[in-house]
């Protein structure tokens, strides 16, 4: 019935990931593993479970940490109905999680997505965002929309092509990837309240599984400096092993009370309607899988790393990790070249931030090419290519500006707030890709259009 993949690089939570899905499964499963570490004792352990005659398969392994792109290979490796995407730092589960998926898909058909909800207390977020960020979409199975990720997501089989499409990278919101390209389709990815999971984040309980100063490291090669600070912070005070052991333990045990069987009078039948909140709540995302709309992560870019990348309530948010050096803005990348393009997009730059966003870039990775390009830096701000400076752009700082960056039949266009600033005959790059990014701080953007551009928005001198 479900197939579990894990890409596996911190060995110590992937051997209680492994024994807790073991545990806790009641349906037919196999667990695939791809191991981007090379660990002696994750070996022996996994020798001993197979040898139990648990079903583990290790799809593959690799010297360098491939990251997220493992996952292609394991869910093409999948055999069962039921494909899931866990993070190795998952160390609880609820019981019959493979069950009521497998009912919430039959009695939903354009439910192809359930992302488990995660155990929360003062010490751990789980990484999911308060419930205010949702909307209910199904009070009896416990539906939500709103923002998701790959924490322990469960996809339908049918929705196979898709996942095989997206555009893997090492780092990357899978999950999130997911939901928004199957938008696409009019199909939904959703949370459900009424499947848990305990998802180790937070210095708290990675100490208990003596992971914090391995967690400390990977945030630092992440240039994820806040994480580490909070982490490091955090070591002074943190609360005796014993009394984690048993809010751990509590936890574990509570995340099956919470999840009963849906209440209801079995004579009415199973409701195949969703309510039509998720209308509503959706509405805002719809153009995320085409580009027209406010979601960044949509099927035309990819992420141009490292870079921390998160999306919230159709709000992107970018950090940057560069060292201010030519090229080293990181952010994200159109897929494909255009030839005749709008970029539109709201942007909201703090004090200190460096902001860039390009047309018709030469190369989609290298940052050092030519393209037409708005710069932000703390001290100015203009339109330029190569070697050459069209004008100034003023950029106000802390507050949202809408931005409109075109170029269609030999002209450049620049609009703010929907006010032309430049229109310049200029040929030089005919064709290219668009970026938008950070070279040091964060930046948030939000309302990113991608597409040929109107008559309207630049039009021949």
């Amino acid at each position: 019935m479900i197939s579990y993949c894990v890409a596996v690089l911190r060995p110590g939570y992937t051997q209680r990931l492994v024994d807790e899905l073991v545990e806790r499964s009641s349906a037919p499963y196999e667990i695939l593993l791809w191991l981007n570490v090379a660990d002696p004792d994750l070996d022996a352990f996994l020798d001993n479970r197979i040898a139990r005659g648990c079903p583990i398969r290790v799809v593959g392994r690799t010297p360098e940490n491939v990251g997220m792109r493992a996952y292609r290979d394991l869910f093409r490796a999948a055999r069962h109905p039921l494909l899931v995407q866990i993070d190795d730092d998952v160390v609880g589960i609820s019981r019959g999680i493979a069950e009521r998926a497998d009912r919430i898909f039959r009695e939903f058909p354009k439910v192809r997505q359930l992302v488990a909800d995660v155990w929360q207390d003062e010490f751990t977020t789980g990484a999911r965002p308060p419930l205010t960020h949702y909307r209910c979409v199904h009070e009896r199975e416990g539906l939500y929309a709103g923002p998701i990720d790959g924490w322990f997501s469960i996809y339908h089989r049918s929705i196979l092509p898709v996942l095989l499409s997206l555009p893997y990278s090492q780092y990357c919101p899978l999950g999130a990837l997911t939901r928004h390209a199957l938008q696409r389709w009019g199909l939904h990815g959703l949370l459900c309240t009424r499947m848990k999971v305990f998802h180790v984040i937070g210095p708290q309980y990675a100490s208990l599984f003596g992971m914090l100063d391995s967690e400390v490291e990977k945030y630092r090669r992440l240039g994820r400096l806040d994480i580490v600070d909070w982490y490091l912070g955090a070591k002074p005070s943190l609360p005796p092993i014993d009394e984690l052991q048993r809010r751990f333990t509590a936890a574990r045990q509570s995340l099956d009370q919470g999840n009963p069987e849906p209440a209801g009078d079995p004579a009415a039948g199973p409701s195949s309607e969703l309510s039509p909140g998720i209308r509503s709540s959706e509405t805002a995302l719809a153009g995320m899988a085409d580009g027209t709309g406010c979601g960044i992560l949509g099927v035309h870019w990819r992420q141009c790393g490292p870079v921390d990348c998160r999306e919230t309530d159709g709000t992107l948010l970018l950090r940057g990790t560069g060292d201010w050096s030519p090229g080293s803005e990181r952010g994200l990348v159109s897929t494909r070249p255009h030839d005749g393009v709008t970029l539109a997009f709201e942007v909201f730059i703090p004090p200190g931030a460096c902001f860039i966003a390009k047309i018709n870039q030469v190369a989609a990775l290298d940052q050092t090419t030519n393209s037409y390009h708005v710069y932000c830096d703390g001290r100015t701000a203009y339109l330029a290519r190569h070697h050459h400076v069209f004008g100034p752009v003023a950029v106000e700082r802390g507050t949202w500006e809408s931005f409109r960056l075109t170029h269609a039949d030999g002209v450049l266009c620049l609009h703010k707030n929907d006010r032309l600033l430049y229109r310049i005959r200029e040929g030089l790059l005919s064709r290219g890709y668009a970026f938008l990014g950070a070279k040091a701080g964060e930046v948030h953007l939000r309302n990113l259009r991608l597409g040929p551009p109107s008559l309207d928005q630049c039009s021949p001198l």
